[in-house]
């Protein structure tokens, strides 16, 4: 039992750091809303390519397009790469783009055996465009009528190479719920904010694939799509190449000009991370191992104790060890749970309602876990939009 209190004594003086943690990160990351910048006459607006790939995407695409088309910015144009959908996509499509001539919808070409659909869609997208800068938007995503005004104004004032944003995440139903916030709580918590937008820190980067805007000068000279055109987390290698490069990567939050809901249910939730968990763990199976036991013993087992010390004193008597363990275990699971709800506050996400069930999101992302590099490591194929390919090993 005084190993278990220990055990308790260190988990909650580590999720106390962490509050500290992401304290420094909110006071370091870059806020951008609505109003900040004023819209900027046509003829002093460098023109806008946004550019959406879309596979079988008939309950996203619509709100998508026309949120693009309803900024308020001056000098843009839509490009959506309809990627061989077999659903309604195309004409959903049809439909919007014969009301509004700057969206162009152009007919994805047969996929290579050598690129992954979405970084060939992308590429497709770049090749018709035409301006200055190109900025790619995920299907399943809506962004906020004055959205480009205050990224291209603040990209122009930061001289930012790549600006990419952290939206609201979208939750409805339950299992998104107890997963998806667990996901954003690790990446908020733990990611180095101020050393992401630090150019003097060429090794550490991150991006939001929902919202990359590039300068286009910048896009080319780094490679582009054609340069991860086999790469899962493409967004993260392209900030990496940015940063690399000498050039300014912006990570901003920005929760009031994106919202996305990245999946709908538990199995895409489960076949979504499969494909690029591993990956986003270099493909190292010991890292992987190491993670597994981090989050069973940091997120998962403290809140199975309260339980079994409740059980232990109800079965053999009243004692002090238990009672401490009973405490401890408790505290933790309170400190987690206001960790998740300092989250909704501080960055807007307005998510809290499965802060309760975080121990099962966890456990269910230590299966993803499992069963990413479980494919990767066997060469098995990973199933996403009606495509099936591999996660590379290494």
């Amino acid at each position: 039992m005084n190993g278990l209190i220990i055990y308790c004594f260190v988990v909650l003086v580590l999720q106390i750091l962490s509050l500290f943690m992401l304290a420094e990160n909110r006071r370091t990351i870059p806020s951008l809303h609505p109003g900040k910048y004023p819209v900027p006459p046509k003829e002093q607006a460098p023109k806008v390519s946004i550019i959406i790939p879309a596979r079988n995407e008939q309950e996203n695409i619509e709100r998508c397009v026309r949120s693009c088309l309803a900024q308020d910015y001056p000098s843009l144009e839509v490009i959506v790469v309809d990627d061989r959908s077999t659903d309604r996509t195309p004409e959903i499509l049809a439909a919007v783009a014969s009301g509004d001539a700057r969206l162009r919808v152009i007919a994805g070409l047969e996929l290579p055996p050598d690129w992954l659909g979405k970084n060939h869609a992308l590429w497709q997208g770049v090749g018709a465009a035409d301006g200055e800068f190109l900025l790619f938007v995920d299907a399943d995503t809506e962004i906020h009528s004055s959205c480009l005004t205050q990224t291209i104004g603040y990209a122009r004032e930061h001289g930012s190479d790549l600006l990419t944003i952290v939206p609201r995440l979208e939750n409805v139903t339950f299992w998104e719920r107890a997963i998806q916030p667990a996901i954003g709580q690790l990446v908020l918590g733990w990611f180095p904010s101020k050393a992401i937008n630090d150019p003097k820190k060429p090794g550490v980067a991150s991006a939001n694939g929902p919202f990359l805007l590039f300068h286009r000068e910048s896009y080319e000279a780094i490679g582009g799509h054609q340069g991860v055109k086999r790469d899962i987390v493409e967004d993260l290698t392209l900030a990496k190449k940015i940063k690399k490069e000498g050039r300014r990567l912006s990570y901003l939050l920005a929760p009031e000009l994106q919202r996305v809901r990245m999946y709908t249910g538990l199995g895409e939730i489960w076949r979504g991370w499969s494909k690029n968990v591993y990956v986003g763990l270099y493909r190292n199976p010991l890292l992987a191992l190491f993670a597994i036991a981090g989050l069973l013993g940091f997120f998962v087992l403290p809140w199975a104790l309260p339980i079994a010390a409740v059980a232990v004193m109800a079965v053999s008597g009243y004692s002090k060890s238990a009672l401490a363990v009973l405490v401890l275990s408790v505290l933790i699971c309170l400190v987690a749970v206001l960790w998740r709800k300092l989250i909704a506050v501080m960055y807007g996400s307005g998510e809290n309602k499965g802060a309760w069930f975080q121990a099962l999101g966890f456990l269910v992302i230590c299966g993803i876990v499992v069963n990413s590099a479980y494919k990767s490591i066997a060469g098995k194929e990973v199933s996403w939009k009606g495509r099936t390919s591999t996660i590379e090993s290494g």
